[in-house]
């Protein structure tokens, strides 16, 4: 490997070092080196004339996947939490290239043939604890990803697959944009009581560093939750409330479309891998085990529980009108009515 900080298996990861110009250049490596170890892998030449053990067929797939999966899951892991214009451009660029491969490789029949073999040796099948389940759980995620399909359905998949990294990247970055782009600035110190110290601070740090006058609240975590909780002023809570569950709603950051060809897409996954449909993809190996039985838990924990929450629905409703003069309770009204009756009868505050 080079010197690419993003491609170093230290313990200690090199976050301080790693930068947008190091992707496309590191993962194109991590993924020539992957294709690489793949080739050697399947090459029937080679593995024919040599016994198959755990260390040259699970033990070698291992060490290919986590040279490319860890540098790959650096990148997400930066782009979500530090995300740049230059970041999101490099991990865009070179997404679909990996993507492509971990899907091609999770239904390459060449690999599935070599497992199945060397789960039929006398060493595979005297496997047991971890190393069983891990072969076991390898042969059928290459089962579920299509390895046993013919080679258009095959195909399709990694397609599908590729295209639906693609629609995530975008839904996601949609939801970061949207939320960005929204602030609520005050100026009027007056308005924002039963606003914690620490709040006040954060939001007067949030204006100062854009150059503006009084307090900026955004609908990050830290500056969202303590305003819903906290803020008297029952008007500024509902805008708040209502930009939140507004993102991703309205162009220029509209993920309602996405949202239709995301399910879209998973549904013809599904059907060329065999299964009704992507519930029963996604819970198959879950203890829930099909989509059916899980709508059916869902709706025998609504059954379970509602008597309970209606009555705590119906008790906050009652606080909420004779202490805070709450009435109707709307929803941008919840949690800061939460916050009061916790204070009141258990005098307990979570700041």
């Amino acid at each position: 490997m080079s010197d690419n900080p993003l491609l170093k298996a230290d313990f200690v990861i090199p976050f301080d070092r790693i930068e947008a110009r190091h992707v496309v250049p590191g993962l194109r490596e991590a993924l020539d080196l992957a294709k690489e170890r793949l080739a050697a892998l399947v090459d029937e030449s080679a593995t024919g004339s040599r016994p198959l053990t755990y260390d040259n067929t699970l033990g070698a797939l291992d060490e290919l996947t986590e040279g490319l999966a860890q540098p790959y899951g650096l990148v997400g892991l930066l782009n979500g939490v530090a995300n740049t214009p230059e970041l999101r451009a490099a991990f865009n660029q070179v997404q679909p290239e990996v993507v492509a491969f971990f899907a091609q490789l999770s239904s390459d029949q060449r690999l599935h043939a070599l497992l199945k073999r060397y789960s039929e040796t006398e060493e595979g099948r005297a496997l047991t604890g971890v190393a069983r389940r891990h072969l076991t759980k390898t042969l059928d995620h290459l089962r579920r990803a299509g390895a046993e399909l013919g080679e258009a359905d095959r195909d399709r998949v990694r397609e599908l697959r590729v295209e639906l990294a693609s629609l995530s990247t975008r839904f996601s970055e949609n939801v970061l944009d949207a939320t960005h782009a929204f602030e609520l600035l005050v100026t009027d110190e007056e308005q924002l009581a039963g606003l914690p110290g620490s709040a006040l601070r954060r939001a007067r740090a949030a204006a100062e560093a854009k150059g503006l006058p009084g307090y900026r609240f955004t609908l990050q975590a830290p500056s969202y939750v303590p305003f819903m909780k906290y803020a008297h002023d029952g008007d500024l809570r509902r805008q708040m409330y209502e930009a939140y569950f507004a993102v991703g709603g309205a162009e220029p950051h509209d993920n309602r479309p996405l949202v239709r060809q995301i399910l879209a897409k998973r549904r013809e996954v599904a059907k060329v891998l065999g299964y009704a449909d992507y519930a029963d993809l996604q819970t198959e190996e879950r203890m829930i085990g099909s989509g059916s039985n899980a709508a059916r838990f869902a709706v025998e924990l609504t059954d379970r529980t509602r008597e309970h929450f209606e009555r705590e629905v119906a008790d906050l409703e009652a606080f909420a009108a004779s202490e805070l003069g709450l009435a109707p309770l709307e929803p941008w009204d919840v949690q800061y009515a939460l916050e009061k009756l916790r204070m009141a009868r258990f005098a307990m505050d979570e700041e």
